[in-house]
């Protein structure tokens, strides 16, 4: 029966592991559609724009990316006997709300000789919703009976926009007031479904960020750009159900963002442009380059240590579940990568490798002494080699990536407080999928954003780790999503 409920576990993977993958692919999906264009926009016109390009106007737009939100809450905190068992109530560890977003945005840019001032205003989707049980609180049947769940729905922002311009491209930073709608309940079916209670953590707090943003046609740019918001909105809920403790609160601390969009200029900037250019020259983009990056990357891991305590679908955290390690980070390396230009297109080949040294521990709130049963998880580096297919616009590059990725973790599992321990490598080879903005800052120095989705996907058995260890357990590292930012200088080209 415990591998059927294995099973179970495996069809209802936690939605932010679905958000994830979708934000990504969603991510890659724009680069992909802003790479079409820009190829067409090329065949189209009959002029390329110099670097006198007017942002002078209003625009509307709209924008797709990935959220991090910064959560954290405690219900039925007389639970919690020590720090190793803060698995003893619902927590804010256990929910995980990051996902995708979409939206519009609105704005106003002034230009004056190569700076750029302006407004915009911006709101976005993010429909986040998760609940948490309590694996200590069980019904007779075995379901639980204390939970609690975080609801997201909106963020918005006014901000102030100043920026810098390089040919066609704008790099900016940003800042302002920013709005949230978010809730969060409580409910004890101890009683009775009615005694459940919840407060609003709707509020304003302020954003600030930075992005880059490049002019495609005389109307249509696109842009990257990450946004912090700060929130820090904390609410007492030691009254929300009967259940409820001196000491339970929620707080939402902050949400940050990584953001790929597409404006519409309101005026054409085409009566802007002072004279026309000739096309990326070869010198610019052919040539052997080294480079480093900087990011951040979202792990989507799974598992099971000891699925024989699972017995019904209702008490699944009664075991060590790789689903609530938390192995998200930053991320940072090198790269090394030749282009060749033909014609307006450039294609090449890539080789990465980047540290993530991300890790985590959960322990079996069931297990009887804290220290009994646990399990953890950590991944290492990645790396990867890539054939890359892009469109310059003069001294930028919208391209998409693909190959072939590595990656080095590994995973633990513990009994008996420590004295029984296995040990099993994550490595594995899988593939790569991505795109970016790459852009020459001055000569022979280049910047970029970009983003990549690494596939593995392969099940490792792990029911011989330790002696409480069962058929059935597993560790699965399906894939892992990052945004960063790059800086490469490019070597003289004969």
């Amino acid at each position: 029966m415990a591998s059927g409920y294995a099973g179970f576990i495996r069809a209802t993977q936690p939605k932010r592991e679905v958000c994830a993958i979708q934000s990504v692919r969603l991510l890659t999906l724009l680069a992909l559609s802003c790479l079409t264009f820009a190829v067409a926009s090329a065949r189209d016109r009959s002029e390329t724009y110099s670097a006198n390009v007017d942002w002078s106007s209003f625009y509307v737009g709209g924008h797709v990316g990935f959220a991090a939100i910064g959560f954290d809450s405690v219900f039925d905190s007389n639970h919690i006997g020590g720090p190793l068992e803060l698995e003893d109530a619902t927590v804010g560890r256990d929910f995980d709300l990051n996902g995708a977003l979409g939206g519009l945005n609105v704005g106003w840019n002034a230009t004056r000789g190569h700076f750029v001032w302006g407004l915009e205003a911006s709101i976005s989707y993010l429909g986040t919703s998760e609940r948490a049980v309590d694996p200590e609180d069980e019904g007779t049947d075995g379901s639980e009976t204390d939970n609690a769940s975080v609801d997201i729905d909106w963020l918005a922002s006014l901000r102030g926009r100043v920026g810098v311009t390089s040919g066609t491209t704008l790099f900016f930073v940003t800042a302002g007031v920013a709005w949230v709608d978010a809730t969060y309940s409580a409910q004890n079916l101890d009683n009775s479904s009615s005694d459940q209670g919840s407060v609003w953590l709707s509020g304003t707090g302020f954003v600030i960020g930075g992005g880059i943003e490049h002019a495609v046609s005389d109307r249509i740019s696109v842009k990257v750009e990450g946004l912090y918001h700060a929130f820090n909105r904390r609410k007492d809920t030691n009254s929300l159900t009967s259940d409820s403790d001196a000491g339970d609160f929620a707080e939402l601390k902050d949400i940050a963002v990584a953001r790929l969009g597409v404006n519409y200029s309101l005026s054409s900037r085409k009566n802007n442009v002072a004279t026309r250019a000739p096309s990326s020259s070869p010198a610019a983009w052919q040539g052997v380059y080294v480079g480093a990056t900087a990011g951040y990357g979202v792990v989507d891991f799974d598992s099971v240590f000891d699925v024989s305590n699972i017995t019904n679908p209702g008490d699944h955290e009664d075991s060590v579940l790789g689903r609530f390690l938390d192995l998200d980070g930053g991320v940072f390396g090198g790269y090394l990568g030749y282009n060749r230009l033909v014609g307006r297109y450039v294609v090449g080949v890539e080789a990465d490798w980047n540290k993530i040294n991300s890790s985590d521990l959960r322990v079996d709130p069931d297990g009887g002494d804290p220290d009994d049963d646990s399990a953890s998880a950590g991944i290492n580096w990645m790396a990867s080699l890539r054939a890359r297919l892009g469109v310059t616009s003069e001294r930028s590059l919208i391209y998409t990536t693909a190959g072939v990725a590595w990656v080095d973790g590994a995973y633990s599992a513990q009994d008996d407080g420590g004295s029984d321990v296995g040990t099993i490598s994550l490595n594995q080879t899988g593939f790569v999928v991505g795109g970016g903005l790459e852009h020459e800052m001055v000569d022979q120095i280049f910047i970029r954003f970009e983003v990549l989705h690494y596939m593995f996907g392969k099940e490792f058995d792990t029911r011989g780790l330790t002696a409480d260890s069962d058929a059935g357990d597993f560790a699965k590292l399906s894939d892992i999503s990052t945004a960063r930012i790059g800086l490469s200088y490019k070597f003289n080209s004969n």
